[in-house]
């Protein structure tokens, strides 16, 4: 009964130290886990900001064209842009104010700058089977042109 008592004490202690032990390996783990993914995000942070001013002026091209006269309405809501993707035949108005209402009428700016601007211009649209939405996005390759025209002669090539 005694050697019962001492052998399960003994299992009981090896069983806590072994989990003590793991914790310590896991808790090195993760610290050294974290330190590599910071390293990779300090690498890539500083890779992202060399010649940011360069970057952007190759990222939008911005060519100077006729004025166009783009719709300054359409379907009772303000056009912000034309949207054009000439290879899966898409050519679109972009609708200044974002609502589920301008979604089911054309595309419409979800946020951003002004268009043509340097910085991020977001658009939302449906894939409805209308010539005015985004059905054939899937038939999209990189590489293909998209153009975004506005009222001030400006035509970006993204």
């Amino acid at each position: 009964m005694k050697l019962r008592r001492v052998i399960i004490n003994v299992y009981f202690f090896i069983s806590i130290l072994t989990i003590f032990i793991m914790c310590i390996f896991i808790k090195e783990y993760k610290t050294k886990i974290n330190e590599l993914d910071m390293k990779k995000y300090a690498i890539k942070k500083l890779n992202l900001y060399d010649n940011i001013e360069q970057k952007l002026s190759e990222s939008v091209n911005t060519i100077k064209y006729p004025k166009v006269n783009i719709l300054e309405k359409y379907k009772g809501y303000e056009v912000d842009a034309r949207l054009e993707i000439p290879d899966i035949n898409l050519d679109t108005y972009i609708l200044k104010n974002f609502s589920e209402a301008a979604l089911n009428v054309s595309v419409s700016k979800f946020w951003g700058p002004e268009v043509n601007s340097i910085g991020n211009y977001c658009v939302a649209g449906h894939n409805f089977r209308n010539e005015k939405m985004f059905k054939n996005l899937k038939k999209l390759d990189i590489g293909n042109r998209i153009f975004v025209s506005d009222n001030k002669m400006r035509k970006s090539r993204i």
